[in-house]
């Protein structure tokens, strides 16, 4: 519902479980004077200053608060653990006035997904956030004032996903990083002032095995910690600028599974990369200081991706026994002139892209 003037709604609400409530007047009223004990999902886009325990007492089994563009919301209620003991999903968006985030959130129990998103004066979490026993994915995009994350992180034992996302001040990651024993994805992008990622051997982060990184500065030791990670299966680099090289040798990312590169000063892959026996998508788009490939690509690849690699001039013979490829995308490379002629006829070849090299012309 999104009545803007909406103060009392009338209904029968003994199977009522989702709300999207829209109150632009700044004071919000309990909208029923009964409890709504199956009432489960509640959307608030209101610009009000205060969330009325009197109103959360009336849902007990929410499970979903989502509170969006609550411009003038300077507070969350100390009691909120008590009043919705159910909670799971915790999303404050575009709360502009919003500074703090009450210590009691450490006492949500049930809770399992914060997600924080364009709250620009919102001080970092109380210490008591990171004894949630149950927080599984934690997202913080667009919040300045988070600077790093403390060493109390590395009590987050159940975090599966992790990211931080457009905040140009975020500068670490704490050592203790490396006890999320159970971290499985994590998501770096635009965090263009970070120093370094924390040390870290073979033993840590077992879990892990997607990784996205984005805009991360060449000084932040990029190659030495993803050397660290074998059991790593899908990986993303895009617009590190900086980065020169993959780790060396590649095949301690002896489980990946797909390589993403994008905008990166790479030169040559590594020629061990045919070693990685599990690759099954190598895409490359925008690395222009890439003159060449490695004599020999992974046999198990079924999609090569490159596009717009200025520098690459030929792909080499051997990818002709490419007999797993499924997908081929050759596209605006410009300086493309030499591909194998069977390349495109490979037996397993689904789908073919050609376009914007000098190789398929006339």
């Amino acid at each position: 519902l999104a009545l803007r003037h909406l103060r009392v709604l009338h209904l029968n609400a003994d199977r009522l479980r989702e709300l999207e409530l829209v109150d632009n007047d700044g004071v919000l009223e309990p909208i029923t004077t009964c409890q709504l004990p199956s009432f489960e999902d509640l959307h608030l886009h209101a610009a009000i200053s205060v969330l009325p325990e009197s109103f959360l007492s009336l849902l007990p089994g929410l499970k979903r608060l989502s509170l969006h563009q609550a411009d003038d919301l300077l507070s969350l209620p100390p009691a909120l653990p008590s009043l919705l003991p159910s909670l799971s999903f915790l999303r404050i968006s575009r709360c502009s006035q919003l500074t703090t985030i009450p210590d009691s959130i450490g006492l949500l129990t049930s809770l399992t997904e914060c997600e924080l998103d364009e709250c620009y004066d919102l001080q970092p979490f109380p210490s008591g956030f990171y004894l949630l026993p149950r927080l599984k994915c934690l997202l913080i995009d667009a919040c300045p004032l988070f600077h790093s994350l403390p060493t109390e992180l590395g009590r987050l034992t159940s975090l599966r996903r992790l990211i931080v996302s457009n905040s140009c001040n975020f500068r670490a990651l704490p050592d203790s990083f490396a006890n999320l024993s159970n971290l499985e994805c994590l998501e770096i992008t635009a965090c263009a002032d970070i120093q370094a990622f924390p040390p870290i051997n073979r033993s840590h982060l077992t879990a892990l095995t997607h990784l996205h990184l984005s805009a991360i500065p060449e000084h932040a030791n990029l190659p030495e910690f993803l050397s660290q990670l074998p059991g790593l299966k899908v990986l993303h680099l895009h617009h590190c600028t900086g980065m020169q090289l993959l780790p060396d040798p590649i095949t301690s990312l002896s489980s990946l599974h797909s390589l993403h590169l994008a905008s990166l000063r790479l030169t040559f892959l590594p020629q061990d990369i045919s070693l990685l026996s599990l690759l099954q998508a190598l895409e490359i788009s925008s690395c222009n200081h890439l003159s060449s490939l490695p004599a020999e690509l992974p046999p198990s690849l079924t999609r090569l991706a490159i596009s717009e690699c200025s520098l690459l001039s030929f792909i080499p013979p051997s990818s002709s026994s490419l007999t797993s490829l499924r997908s081929l995308s050759l596209c605006r490379c410009s300086g493309l002139e030499q591909v194998p002629p069977s390349l495109t006829n490979l037996p397993s070849l689904t789908s073919v892209e050609l376009e914007g090299c000098p190789a398929f012309r006339g």
